[in-house]
């Protein structure tokens, strides 16, 4: 058996629809005792054997084994180095992320709040402090709900999918208080209005409009985003589980 730590370089730009390989080697070097001792039986070449029913099933990784938040596709074993005396036995365990909790604990409150955001084109264009105030407290949310999830997210030097979800959500927001604006002065809602003689419709129309264009694009960026990091990652599964077997094992050259 093998305990201990395998660091191994991720690639986080799809995140949190990724992949991963983890991959060492392990060598048929020496014999060893039950007491740690070497036995001296002067062999030079050692073997790996995988004959039998139940010699393939030691090399099944547990799914205990995998980090949190990861779950095992499936445990690749390959023989590498055939000329040598030793046997040298590569093995890759598959991995992906468990993206529905990012799914359901970031991105769908993220839409959440948008959706709601949207509600306030209902609001009459003159009751600015009424938008206002709707918008500030689903800022106010946004931030809260990051401070919680930010533990969870991968701190890197690039954007990944989500930050641009958290991105453009904090954008949608801002430009519902611009729209906020810009329909109260047209609609003399403010104290800082300018002669537009309180033209309601035209108010109602840039707000409406406004909101609704931005919430709109929001959705499509969002898809663009995400739909094709997740589509590869499909990909990427649906072929490792077509070369498995019945024991989750992928052997080349066993």
């Amino acid at each position: 058996w093998f305990e201990g730590h395998l660091c191994n370089k991720m690639d986080l730009e799809p995140f949190p629809f990724d992949t991963d390989d983890v991959e060492f080697e392990v060598r048929g070097s020496e014999c060893f005792l039950k007491n740690g001792e070497t036995n001296a039986n002067f062999k030079t070449d050692y073997r790996w054997l995988f004959s039998g029913t139940g010699a393939l099933e030691r090399f099944v990784i547990g799914r205990h084994v995998a980090p949190h938040g990861w779950s095992i596709i499936a445990t690749e074993i390959e023989y590498v180095n055939k000329k040598q005396e030793q046997d040298v036995v590569r093995i890759r365990i598959h991995l992906k992320r468990a993206w529905k909790y990012y799914m359901y604990k970031v991105l769908f409150p993220m839409f959440m709040i948008v959706i709601v955001n949207f509600m306030q084109i209902f609001f009459p264009v003159t009751e600015f402090s009424s938008k206002m105030e709707h918008t500030t407290a689903l800022f106010l949310s946004t931030f809260a709900l990051l401070y919680v999830v930010a533990a969870d997210l991968p701190k890197t030097s690039f954007q990944t999918p989500i930050d641009w979800v958290i991105l453009l959500t904090m954008m949608v927001l801002a430009a519902t208080g611009i729209f906020a604006v810009l329909g109260a002065y047209f609609a003399d809602g403010t104290d800082h209005a300018f002669s537009f003689d309180g033209d309601i419709a035209k108010a109602n129309a840039i707000n409406a409009i406004g909101v609704s264009s931005s919430t709109a694009l929001y959705f499509v960026l969002v898809f663009g985003l995400s739909f094709p990091n997740y589509r590869r990652m499909r990909r990427s599964i649906a072929k490792l589980k077509a070369q498995r077997d019945k024991d989750n094992l992928i052997l080349i050259g066993v």
